[in-house]
């Protein structure tokens, strides 16, 4: 055997514990990073029940996202309200919600930043709150925003892209979990008022830790 090969016996003999290890804590920072899970959201809370609406591994494919939570909540008045959870380990896996709504044949009518109604004003929480329209149904509004380490990003669109672009400069990544709250219509066609999806929201806000969540992301 030649020196030459010798050395390099010994160099790969060397660089594999090291090549374990890191292909050890890769695999362990990646599921340590997957903080958004089936059971994130309850079940039921309060006099709320509810379905899950898993998304596919098609659509976590085309989203570019490690992990959803999707439920839709219905009580006996008649209400329902459905609930998307997205994980964002980065500014490539995240999309304007209102891109989805106009695939489904609906029209923005509104589109604002506002305060989160579920927050007290010295908080400082700004979601964004859209109100579509379809046909001659009801219109139908959603709460939508990313939730990062740092705080809410409302703006899913040209802010997001900003703060993005901030986080690359400095040599980091945008994490966070995008939220998605929308009043559905009943059978009946009634549409569940904003005020009733954001108090839904409210409950879950105060059982689950989403701060806690977040940092994870770090």
């Amino acid at each position: 055997m030649s020196a030459l090969i010798k050395r390099l016996c010994l160099v790969v003999l060397l660089c594999l514990p090291m090549a374990v290890y890191s292909g050890m804590a890769l695999r362990h920072e990646l599921a340590r990073r997957t903080v958004v899970k089936s059971d994130t959201l309850p079940s039921k809370i309060g006099n709320w029940n509810s379905d899950e609406l898993p998304l596919t591994d098609a659509d976590l494919s085309m989203l570019d996202s490690p992990a959803a939570c999707q439920r839709v909540y219905y009580d006996s008045a008649g209400h329902r309200v459905q609930i998307l959870l997205l994980q964002v380990n980065d500014s490539q896996n995240a999309h304007d919600p209102k891109l989805c709504m106009a695939g489904s044949g609906y029209l923005p009518a509104s589109d604002e930043v506002i305060q989160a109604p579920w927050k007290k004003p010295e908080q400082d929480s700004k979601i964004s709150r859209a109100v579509f329209s379809k046909d001659n149904q009801q219109s139908v509004t959603m709460y939508y925003w990313l939730q990062t380490p740092t705080g809410n990003i409302p703006d899913m669109s040209g802010g997001f892209k900003i703060a993005a672009i901030v986080k690359a400069l400095s040599g980091s990544s945008l994490h966070g979990i995008a939220v998605r709250v929308i009043g559905l219509a009943n059978d009946a066609g009634v549409v569940t008022d904003p005020q009733t999806a954001a108090g839904l929201w409210a409950a879950i806000s105060q059982q689950v830790d989403f701060d806690k969540l977040v940092s994870e992301l770090n």
